[in-house]
């Protein structure tokens, strides 16, 4: 690049959603990110939005405004809904210090907005994935997953492995009412995932998305493994969340049948 346009730094444990004709980058495990919870130095970086715009392929940055932005900048779940950006939890950088607040950023005006702060309602964690979905007219954030710290409630429909790390791998799904702002734990019906996370998941309908790969505890619980499991999420209600596991013979099959 030419003297003078933005050049973007090495960037890791990042999102990077699409609005638009633009890619919009924030926060991520970067050299000049402070490893401590919060400080005026951190806020400053994580108050920046980078933006990828696909006409020109130039990199632009933006100091973003509204509410501060959220501190849990590595491994944070990210969706989008028009033109904002959600964020959840995320790690802080400061040993195994996760977050489960809620945020939104506006693409248009650049604000931020604190939608739910970090409490105990549902497990502290990041590396999950989210999707927003309909249900009956009214829009969810749904999270699924996830590596994070010792949660203060466990869910009794889902599984808590500990790692060597001492983090908590979880397959817990959680529900964000965006009219209400209200948290919900739903109950699964069919196959739940195994506690996973850095798996990818796409929304495909209003109210179905399809969960692939991950990573899960071996046997012995002593080191991770990568898996190839396809998973189909569908919200049938506020309340219940369908899941099911789909083989490869059953993709093999909807291929030839199509």
């Amino acid at each position: 690049m030419s003297k003078g346009i933005y050049q973007l730094g090495g960037i890791s444990n990042h999102s990077a959603p699409v609005v638009g004709e633009s890619v919009f980058l924030w926060g991520g495990d970067r050299p000049d990110l402070p490893e401590v919870h919060d400080s005026p130095q951190k806020r400053k970086l994580l108050s920046t939005i980078d933006r990828l715009e696909f006409r020109t392929g130039h990199w632009c940055s933006h100091v973003a405004r509204g509410t501060s932005p959220p501190l849990g900048a590595m491994g944070y779940f990210c969706t989008t809904r028009n033109n904002d950006i959600f964020f959840f939890g995320g790690k802080c950088g400061d040993g195994l210090c996760f977050h489960n607040d809620v945020n939104s950023f506006n693409s248009l005006t650049y604000e931020w907005s604190n939608i739910i702060p970090t409490s105990d309602a549902v497990m502290k964690r990041g590396y999950g994935g989210m999707v927003c979905m309909k249900s009956m007219g009214t829009e969810y954030l749904v999270m699924i997953g996830g590596t994070g710290s010792t949660p203060t409630t466990y869910q009794s429909q889902y599984q808590y492995i500990q790692l060597v790390t001492g983090a908590i791998r979880t397959n817990e799904q959680n529900l964000l009412n965006l009219s209400t702002r209200q948290w919900i734990i739903p109950t699964i019906s069919g196959q739940c995932c195994l506690p996973t996370s850095n798996f990818a998941i796409q929304k495909i309908t209003n109210n179905k998305a399809v969960m692939f790969g991950g990573g899960v505890a071996s046997d012995d619980g002593r080191s991770d493994i990568s898996v190839n499991t396809v998973y189909t999420c569908q919200l049938e209600s506020d309340t219940t969340i369908v899941s099911y596991l789909i083989t490869v013979w059953d993709v093999f099959i909807a291929w030839i049948n199509h």
